[in-house]
């Protein structure tokens, strides 16, 4: 039945297509203060023409919104609490609940996969991005694939504040290995006079290669230092592959 009346029921509802009912309600308004089943594939819009969706909370002024002008999903809360809670009764040892982003585009290298940004105000009423994770796709190639992903954090600099990647975690393209990078800061290990810093640098290869560090002179010189297995810190001008 088509009409551009106002519809409104107080008991409960059920909307679908049988065989003894109509295919289709076509109604100017539909206000539902029952409770409402729909026994089929609930559509709002279509195809480049959508409408805003909107889901209210208990708590004032908290609701989720799917902005069709913004293609986006919103959800707004007046309190401090988990706005998105995943849960999985899943009992075995696998990953339990997930969350997935998926860039369905063929790959190609250096491609960003995602980024979740952390945004608030500054005390001008500006907003900022203050942290953000971005994980890209270094190399696209099949069966050579590698990733990564980075942190980043706002820093003031001469230039204006901006965000810049405090920690990069790049799969290696040569040995089966994921390497950690610092390329805009300092590296800190345990807090003064609370907690001690601890380094390990393990060795590899069965105890025959060393772990070591690489110390930068000024001009650019790379310096491997190393620990023997008698306990003699040794430099070398190379990376030590052997115990001696």
């Amino acid at each position: 039945a088509s009409t551009s009346t106002t519809w409104s029921t107080q008991g409960n509802t059920k909307a679908g297509a049988t065989s003894s009912t109509t295919d289709a309600l076509t109604t100017g308004a539909l206000t539902v203060s029952g409770a409402g089943q729909f026994s089929n594939t609930l559509t709002v819009g279509v195809d480049d023409t959508g409408y805003d969706v909107k889901f209210f909370g208990d708590t004032a002024s908290n609701y989720m919104l799917w902005d069709t002008s913004a293609d986006t999903l919103k959800i707004y809360s007046t309190g401090n609490v988990a706005n998105l809670q995943l849960y999985s009764s899943d009992t075995d040892a696998s990953l339990g609940p997930g969350i997935s982003l998926n860039r369905t585009a063929t790959g190609a290298d250096n491609d960003s996969l995602g980024k979740i940004d952390f945004l608030g105000e500054d005390d001008g009423g500006n907003s900022e991005i203050y942290a953000r994770i971005y994980s890209q796709l270094l190399t696209a190639a099949d069966g050579s694939e590698r990733g990564s992903i980075q942190l980043k954090a706002m820093c003031e600099s001469a230039s204006g504040n901006t965000v810049k990647t405090g920690i990069w975690i790049k799969g290696s393209a040569t040995n089966d290995t994921v390497d950690v990078a610092m390329p805009n800061g300092a590296l800190t290990i345990g807090q003064n006079s609370s907690v001690q810093g601890i380094l390990n640098l393990w060795d590899g290869g069965g105890g025959n290669t060393p772990g070591y560090l690489v110390l930068y002179s000024p001009n650019g010189t790379a310096n491997y230092i190393f620990c023997e297995d008698d306990g003699t810190l040794k430099r070398h001008t190379s990376a030590p592959t052997a115990n001696a």
